[in-house]
C-alpha cells in the first residue's frame, strides 16, 4: 500500500488513490494465522507472540524514529526517502487514534466475509466459528456441567432410596410396633390382655416380697351381660365393654394396671396398698360409677359389676392362686344376688 505511491512520488508521476473504504470494504491489516492445534499445545507462546507483536506495531506508532533506525538496520537498502514516505503514511492508514491497535471487531470480519463471499472468493455457508482468536478463550467446562449433573442425580437417588428406606422403616416399625400391641392389648378396648396382666403380676409379686407389701387382684363381672347382649345387641355390648374400661379406668391410680380377660371379664392391680380396704374402698368407688348406667343407640342401659377380691400375700403367693381366688370370690358375689363386693379370705374361713 506504500511502495507503489512511493515509487510514482519519486518519478513524479501524477496519481490519485482510490481507498476500498470509500465503498465500505475496510479489509487492510497485518494478521498472524495458526492453526487451533498449535493454540491447545502452545497456548502460552501463541500468546505471547500475539502481544509481543502488538507492543511492536505500538512502538512503532509511538516512536517513528526509532522504527525506521530498526528498519534500516534490517533493510540496508532502503533509503532514507522511502523510509520516510512510508512512515508519513502509517497514522493515515492505520488510524490507532480510532481503533486501538490488536482490536478485533467480529463484526467487520463477518462484514469481509460477506465480501469475498458475493465475490466467490468463499463458499456461501462459510462460518468465522473458530477462525478468530479469542484472548480471553472460555474454558470447556462440558465435563464439569456433565459431572455436576451426574453427581446431583446420583444424590438426589441416593436421597430417594434413603427416604424410601427411612419410610420403609418406619412402616415397618410401625406395623411391629402394632403386632406387639395386639400380641398384650385387647383389640375392644385397648387394655392390656391376660398375658400382659400376667407378666405385670409377676413383677409386682417380686417386688411385694422385696418391700414386703400387700397388693391385691379385683376379678370383675359385668352382670347380666349376656341378657343385654340379647335385648340390645352386640354392637350395644361392645358400647358397654368399652365405657365401663373407660369409667374403671378413672378410679383407679397410675401405678395401678386394668385388664380385659376376655368376655365381659376384667381385673384390676392394685399394689402398694396399706391395708386390705384400700382395695375395698377403689372396688365401690368402680361399683358406683359402673351403676349410672350406659348410654348406647340414645338408650339407658342399666349396669352393675360383681368383684371379687385376692389379697397377697395374705390368700395366695403366686399368680395362679391370686387369680384363682379372686374369681372364686367374684363367684360368690354373683351367687350372692350380684352387684356386691367379696374377699376371698370372707368366703374361704
Amino acid at each position: 500500500m506504500s511502495n507503489e505511491p512511493y515509487q510514482l512520488s519519486k518519478a513524479g508521476f501524477v496519481y490519485d488513490i482510490y481507498s476500498p473504504r470509500s465503498a465500505g470494504i475496510d479489509m487492510y491489516g497485518d494478521n498472524l494465522f495458526t492453526t487451533s492445534t498449535k493454540i491447545e499445545k502452545n497456548a502460552q507462546r501463541t500468546e505471547r507472540f500475539r502481544v509481543a507483536t502488538l507492543q511492536g506495531w505500538e512502538f512503532a506508532l509511538k516512536h517513528p524514529e526509532e522504527a525506521a533506525a530498526i528498519v534500516q538496520k534490517y533493510a540496508p537498502a532502503a533509503t532514507d526517502q522511502k523510509i520516510a514516505f512510508e512512515r508519513s503514511k502509517l497514522d493515515p492508514l492505520i488510524r490507532a487514534d480510532l481503533v486501538p491497535v490488536g482490536f478485533m471487531n467480529l463484526s467487520r470480519w463477518q462484514h469481509t466475509a460477506e465480501i469475498y463471499k458475493e465475490s466467490g472468493a468463499l463458499n456461501p455457508d462459510f462460518s468465522l466459528e473458530g477462525f478468530i482468536y479469542d484472548v480471553n478463550p472460555k474454558k470447556n467446562l462440558t465435563w464439569l456441567y456433565s459431572a455436576l449433573t451426574f453427581s446431583i442425580i446420583a444424590v438426589v437417588c441416593i436421597l430417594g432410596i434413603a427416604y424410601y428406606i427411612w419410610r420403609l422403616n418406619r412402616r415397618l416399625h410401625h406395623s411391629l410396633s402394632q403386632v406387639q400391641h395386639l400380641a398384650s392389648h385387647d383389640p375392644l378396648t385397648g387394655l392390656p390382655n391376660r398375658s400382659l396382666l400376667t407378666d405385670r403380676l409377676q413383677r409386682a409379686i417380686v417386688k411385694a416380697r422385696r418391700n414386703k407389701s400387700l397388693f391385691a387382684i379385683l376379678y370383675i363381672d359385668i352382670d347380666h351381660f349376656k341378657s343385654i347382649n340379647d335385648q340390645y345387641g352386640h354392637s350395644a355390648g361392645d358400647e358397654v365393654l368399652k365405657a365401663a374400661s373407660n369409667r374403671m379406668m378413672v378410679c383407679i391410680r397410675d401405678s395401678d394396671s386394668l385388664g380385659r380377660l376376655g368376655g365381659d371379664e376384667f381385673v384390676v392391680l392394685l399394689e402398694d396398698l396399706q391395708t386390705p380396704e384400700d382395695a375395698l374402698r377403689i372396688a365401690k368407688k368402680m361399683q358406683s360409677a359402673i351403676a349410672l348406667g350406659i348410654s348406647s343407640n340414645s338408650q339407658l342401659i342399666a349396669t352393675t359389676i360383681s368383684i371379687g377380691i385376692s389379697i397377697f400375700p395374705n390368700d395366695a403367693d403366686s399368680e395362679e392362686d391370686l387369680f384363682r381366688h379372686a374369681d372364686t370370690a367374684m363367684y360368690r358375689s354373683k351367687t350372692s344376688g350380684k352387684n356386691t363386693i367379696h374377699f376371698y379370705s370372707d368366703i374361704s374361713n
